[in-house]
C-alpha cells in the first residue's frame, strides 16, 4: 500500500512540475511576442523619422541608428531582440529580371554557361507572355503549365528546372519578387558583390560596409567602377525584416517585408505590409 502511495505522490508531483514549465514556457512566449510587437514598432517609427544611415546619438541618432544596417547582419534591438534588416534592392528582381546580371552571379559560383543559359531561358520564358520558347527555354510539356505571368513565390523556380543545391541555395538568397527598381550594390550578398566587383573589391566592400557607410566616392575608388542611373548607393524603401526575441526558454522570430512611403498624400498607407511571418 505504501509503494502505491509513494508512486502516485511521485507522478502528482511530476505532473505538478511539468505543469510549471509548460506555464513558464508559455509565459515567455506570450513575453517574447510582446517584445516583439513593440520592437517592431520602435524599429518602424526610426524608419520613418530618420534616414536610412548610421547615426550616432552623439549626432542626433539614438540606438537603432547607431548601429543599424541594411545588409542582413544581426544587431541587438534590446537586450532580447536580435534584428536583421535587408534592403531588397541589394537582390536581383525577378519580374523585370536583369539577365546580365543573374548570368555574372551565377557563373561565379561556378556554374556551367550553358546551364546558366538554361536557368535563364525558363525563368525568362515562364513569366512572358508568349507560347514561343526561347533556345533552351520550356513553354510547357501538357503536365507542367507555365504560368505565362509574374512569379509569385521563389519556389516557382523548382518547376522550372530540377535545381541543384548550389543553384537552389544561390537563387534563393539573391533573387526577390518584391522589388524592380535599382540595384543597391552595397546591401548585396557577398557572391553577388564578387559577380559585380570581384573578390578583392569585395573583401574591402564587406569590411567597411560592417563599421560604417560607405560613400559614393569610396565605392567608385575601392572597385573602380562607375554609378549608371540603375544602381543607386542609398537603401531603398522596400525592406526584409526579422526579428528574433529570445525570453527564458522561448525563442519567437518574425518576418515581414514593406514598402515605406514617409511622405504620402490622400489615401496613400505610409507602410504597406507585402508579407510577414511568424
Amino acid at each position: 500500500m505504501c509503494a502505491i502511495l509513494s508512486t502516485f505522490a511521485l507522478y502528482v508531483s511530476k505532473s505538478t512540475r511539468d505543469q510549471v514549465e509548460m506555464a513558464s514556457w508559455a509565459n515567455d512566449k506570450a513575453q517574447a511576442e510582446l517584445l516583439l510587437h513593440s520592437g517592431y514598432s520602435e524599429l518602424l517609427f526610426t524608419l520613418f523619422t530618420y534616414e536610412r544611415a548610421r547615426l550616432s546619438v552623439s549626432d542626433g541618432g539614438n540606438a537603432i541608428t547607431a548601429q543599424w544596417n541594411f545588409f542582413d547582419h544581426p544587431f541587438q534591438l534590446s537586450e532580447n531582440i536580435t534584428v536583421k534588416i535587408q534592403d531588397l534592392a541589394g537582390k536581383i528582381g525577378l519580374h523585370y529580371l536583369d539577365s546580365s546580371r543573374l548570368e555574372r552571379l551565377l557563373l561565379a559560383q561556378g556554374i556551367s554557361y550553358q546551364r546558366v543559359s538554361l536557368i535563364i531561358a525558363r525563368l525568362l520564358d515562364w513569366q512572358d507572355i508568349d507560347n514561343i520558347p526561347r533556345p533552351n527555354g520550356f513553354e510547357g510539356n501538357g503536365v507542367i503549365n507555365v504560368r505565362n505571368g509574374y512569379i509569385t513565390d521563389l519556389t516557382d523556380l523548382e518547376m522550372l528546372i530540377d535545381l541543384t543545391p548550389i543553384e537552389k541555395a544561390v537563387l534563393y538568397r539573391n533573387l526577390t519578387i518584391y522589388y524592380n527598381g535599382s540595384f543597391n550594390p552595397l546591401t548585396a550578398s557577398k557572391e553577388l558583390l564578387i559577380a559585380e566587383v570581384g573578390e578583392a573589391s569585395t573583401q574591402q566592400l564587406l569590411e567597411l560596409r560592417l563599421r560604417r557607410d560607405i560613400s559614393p566616392l569610396e565605392y567608385r575608388k575601392i572597385t573602380g567602377t562607375k554609378i549608371d542611373i540603375d544602381t543607386h548607393l542609398y537603401p531603398s524603401t522596400s525592406l526584409k525584416i526579422e526579428l528574433t526575441a529570445n525570453v527564458g526558454q522561448s525563442t519567437v522570430t518574425k518576418s515581414y517585408i514593406i514598402s515605406l512611403k514617409r511622405y504620402v498624400k490622400e489615401r496613400l498607407e505610409p507602410i504597406n505590409t507585402l508579407f510577414e511571418k511568424g
